[in-house]
């Protein structure tokens, strides 16, 4: 999910810059695209509705289309069950900066804090740790989504930086 009206989070705004209110924007459902975000050019482009996603850095840029708060909506497992039920994984606490090429879906992201999962236990810690892959194959192997939901500030680039968070 996309939301840039959710209260008090560094990605809100009542209006993007293009004047359009922000909607609650369902982009993918149990593994399925469901939604884009647009802003105006996208949307007259290919019919969508706009989802208030026209964003920019100062009035010197142009508004692109960029995130908001992007979440993936709380599931119902705790980590700790997760954790147990891992033979072999890594468990990133925490993700640095990283990127995605829109035009193919592949991303990095660095981990800041990793740890090691083994047999059910979270282990040795990891350094140097990144992640790597297409967003629509990872899409495609998620199995859960952990009951502990948090907000974290990001900014989102594409040549300005604007305020963002991720949860």
């Amino acid at each position: 999910v996309d939301w840039g009206g959710m209260p008090d989070l560094r990605g809100s705004y009542n209006v993007d810059d293009e004047g359009c209110t922000p909607v609650k924007n369902l982009l993918i459902e149990k593994g399925i695209l469901r939604g884009f975000l647009t802003d105006r050019i996208t949307s007259g482009m290919t019919e969508w509705a706009r989802t208030g996603n026209g964003r920019r850095q100062s009035y010197r840029f142009p508004p692109l289309v960029r995130m908001s708060n992007t979440y993936l909506v709380e599931g119902t497992d705790s980590v700790e069950e997760m954790i147990k039920e891992t033979k072999a994984g890594l468990f990133a606490r925490t993700l640095g900066g990283g990127e995605v090429d829109t035009t193919s879906g592949n991303f990095t992201f660095g981990v800041l804090e990793g740890y090691k999962i083994e047999d059910g236990r979270i282990t040795a810690p990891v350094r140097g740790a990144n992640l790597v892959g297409s967003g629509p194959e990872v899409m495609k192997r998620i199995d859960r989504v952990g009951a502990d939901m948090k907000f974290w500030p990001g900014t989102c680039g594409k040549g300005q930086w604007v305020p963002v968070s991720s949860g």
